[in-house]
């Protein structure tokens, strides 16, 4: 749930308007505060992930009490905000692509999947953080260090894998192999690991080689 709420003020008082209706006013003379009613008037009821967008209106941007009540209350939206959304999925907004991301992945941004001669590997233990995705199909990000599979997938770029057991002839794979990371085409035709790159040479494929998932796309940061 995303709240678009804007500060206002008239003769006698600030007020926090949702859709054009007042929905939370101190008193200019005593300003006074009344958490109770703050806590109705935004988030009563809401047993979903909440962002409040809390503006201040032109009128008050050279108030420099509006400003100073402004800047304490958008510190207590994001308080309560962090406080009550811990346990909840977050949902962000990109308004540019109008589309809505719904969900979060695991991004292994400390350590790169080998798009070379293999040198890196992953497990449970490494670094992660979290990120932004819109690929319902995503289950994990990781970044590609090498130019094998250029130009397809360059050096440095972030991609989206999806977690299956096996691939199809020519579908594009994160494998184990000799215990590292490696990004690679698979030919299940002549059974072996190919990169895209000529200038880099195949791997024939053996039961060392383990399936870690299937490369979907290359991850735009303008998502994050």
């Amino acid at each position: 749930m995303k709240k678009q709420l804007m500060m206002k003020c008239n003769d006698e008082n600030y007020l926090i308007e949702e859709n054009g209706g007042c929905v939370f006013s101190i008193s200019k003379i005593d300003l006074i505060f009344d958490t109770l009613s703050f806590y109705n008037g935004f988030f009563k009821n809401v047993d979903e992930y909440i962002v409040i967008d809390f503006k201040l209106s032109d009128a008050l941007q050279h108030d420099n009490v509006g400003k100073y009540i402004y800047n304490w209350i958008d510190k207590i939206f994001k308080e309560i905000g962090d406080s009550i959304n811990q346990n909840r999925t977050p949902i962000y907004e990109v308004s540019y692509k109008n589309i809505v991301i719904s969900k979060q992945i695991k991004y292994f941004s400390q350590t790169s999947v080998c798009a070379g001669d293999g040198d890196y590997s992953l497990d449970a233990d490494t670094t992660c953080e979290m990120i932004p995705c819109s690929n319902d199909h995503a289950d994990f990000a990781v970044k590609i260090k090498g130019d094998s599979m250029a130009p397809k997938i360059k050096d440095n770029d972030v991609i989206l894998i999806q977690n299956v057991q096996q691939l199809n002839h020519d579908d594009i794979g994160v494998f184990y192999y000799n215990g590292d990371l490696i990004c690679k085409r698979f030919n299940q035709i002549d059974n072996q690991l190919e990169p895209l790159n000529s200038a880099f040479t195949s791997i024939k494929v053996t039961e060392d080689i383990l399936i870690q998932g299937k490369y979907l796309e290359t991850y735009s940061t303008e998502e994050n």
